[in-house]
């Protein structure tokens, strides 16, 4: 006998708002349109971020197919191993500016270099490319993605492919971690 509870529609609508809440003040939007418009004749995807691209990623966090967890260092601490505070390493302070980009994936490479990862830049996801792609032998890949991100094509991405973990850094001591 199965002894599944259904919740009430309202209650599982608030959860997906939460989430929808939470997803569009975590992850900084991306305007893709421009990216994307030319292949819209080529596909039935608008080419844009929208509210339902975040209702499908809640959707996905809601019923269990992804996990995520944002990941804060406050004051002094460093997520990568006192790199963003190596002098040779410095960012310059211009948050999400091609610099600040350029610095983040200096860091990044040279860290996860360092664990023993083998990192690949710009490799191809289903849709699109990461800035970063991490492997190591009989581990399941990591994509990064420094600053922005399409919401649009991170939830394609989220759909297609199974068995990954994706970072999201956005800033230097804040990260979104999700595997699917």
């Amino acid at each position: 006998m199965d002894k599944t509870i259904a919740l009430p529609w309202h209650v599982v609508e608030q959860k997906f708002l939460e989430e929808i809440r939470w997803l569009k003040l975590a992850i900084p939007r991306f305007n893709s349109s421009t990216i994307y418009d030319r292949m819209d004749s080529e596909s039935n995807i608008t080419g844009r971020d929208c509210d339902c691209d975040y209702r499908r990623i809640s959707l996905l966090m809601v019923t269990g197919v992804i996990h995520v967890r944002e990941i804060n260092f406050k004051g002094n601490d460093d997520l990568w191993g006192g790199l963003s505070k190596n002098t040779d390493m410095v960012i310059k302070k211009h948050k999400h500016g091609q610099e600040w980009h350029r610095g983040m994936m200096n860091i990044l490479d040279q860290y996860f270099t360092n664990d023993g990862y083998g990192v690949v830049t710009e490799p191809n996801l289903n849709w699109g490319r990461a800035d970063l792609g991490l492997f190591r032998n009989n581990e399941s890949p990591i994509y990064i993605e420094v600053g922005t991100t399409s919401i649009q094509k991170l939830r394609i991405n989220l759909q297609s492919m199974l068995g990954v973990t994706f970072l999201l850094v956005l800033e230097e001591n804040r990260i979104i971690e999700i595997r699917t």
